[in-house]
């Protein structure tokens, strides 16, 4: 069986607009895995927290249900280096969403139920 190691968890108040770094600790070194910032009207960027990116693909599936994986054969590789530069991702409260040069739409973040 796997030693347990102790988890490390920080909070840090942010406020809307603001970029939060999410980091682990590895082999004694913090080490920056993605980054994210709240818009200020319910928005949502994220992206990879390490520049430069170097690869960059986009994979979805049609109708997925409540579970499913997205597997090499169903990413589509972007090759523009403009876009590998400049890898975030962000989610609109309209429910716009753009990824890899392209542009999605879901259900609006900010309907009534």
């Amino acid at each position: 069986m796997a030693e347990a190691r102790p988890v490390r968890a920080f909070f840090v108040p942010a406020e809307a607009g603001q970029r939060v770094r999410v980091s682990v600790l590895y082999d004694s070194q913090w080490r920056s895995m993605f980054w994210f910032k709240l818009g200020r009207d319910g928005s949502l960027y994220f992206g990879p927290g390490y520049k430069p990116t170097q690869s960059f693909a986009v994979g979805q599936k049609k109708s997925p249900g409540r579970e499913y994986t997205i597997g090499k054969q169903d990413l589509s590789e972007i090759a523009e280096p403009a876009l590998i530069k400049d890898s975030h991702v962000s989610i609109h409260s309209s429910g716009a969403i753009h990824l890899g040069g392209r542009r999605y739409h879901r259900e609006h973040l900010l309907s009534s139920s």
